[in-house]
């Protein structure tokens, strides 16, 4: 209640109750959970259960409640009470492609947009990607600018379309899982995975010649 600031000359004279003018432009004002209403009376004793909800914002703002405050006879002049709301940068979240498929021993190269980097604060955008597992030494190579990515290594966005992954020959199709997180600057999102799903190739088979003695003239050779 001290915070709508009520004063009186009449001595003895206490708060009975505050009128909600206008409502903040952003966010919600609400009392036992419901919506407060432009006009609204609330009483003295309910105003611990009045609750203001800012929204999620891209940038600090001032939420203004206009009122008047009450002492059972009459109400006072209008006044403006303003919350002071401070914004927080969000973390991003990550949704990678589900689309990727190579043949053995071929090479891939990454893009930004298959790591699926979203943010709620639309000004962010992806700054950078970690990579928290590598492929195991059986399924292939991820390297950037030809050297080997190491676990836990950063990658800048600039430098995804230097990422690659390089398979291995196979004897059946398999699939890499590629844990990684991407950060928009600030804070970095949970954990995704991006699955390369390798498909083996039917190899050619290979003759190797061999030399048998010659049979006599008249004789049948048997294989």
């Amino acid at each position: 209640a001290e915070q709508f600031g009520f004063m009186d000359e009449d001595a003895g004279a206490t708060l009975a109750s505050i009128r909600i003018m206008s409502l903040p432009a952003q966010g919600m004002l609400a009392l036992n959970g419901t919506a407060v209403m432009a006009g609204q009376v609330i009483s003295a004793t309910d105003i611990p259960n009045l609750i203001y909800t800012p929204v999620n914002a891209k940038a600090n703002y001032t939420a203004s409640i206009e009122y008047t405050v009450n002492d059972g006879i009459a109400d006072s002049a209008p006044a403006t009470l303003n919350i002071e709301v401070t914004a927080d940068n969000d973390a991003p979240t990550a949704t990678p492609v589900t689309n990727i498929e190579i043949n053995e021993a071929a090479m891939h190269t990454f893009t930004a947009e298959q790591f699926g980097f979203a943010d709620a604060d639309t000004d962010d955008v992806l700054v950078s990607v970690k990579i928290l597992s590598l492929p195991t030494s059986t399924q292939g190579v991820l390297s950037l600018n030809g050297v080997a990515v190491t676990e836990n290594q950063v990658i800048l966005a600039a430098d995804i379309p230097n990422l690659t992954f390089t398979a291995l020959d196979a004897e059946a199709d398999y699939t890499v899982g590629l844990r990684y997180a991407v950060n928009d600057g600030v804070n970095e999102s949970e954990a995704a995975t991006l699955n390369i799903n390798v498909l083996a190739e039917n190899d050619v088979p290979n003759v190797i010649a061999t030399s048998n003695n010659a049979d006599s003239d008249g004789n049948h050779h048997t294989f």
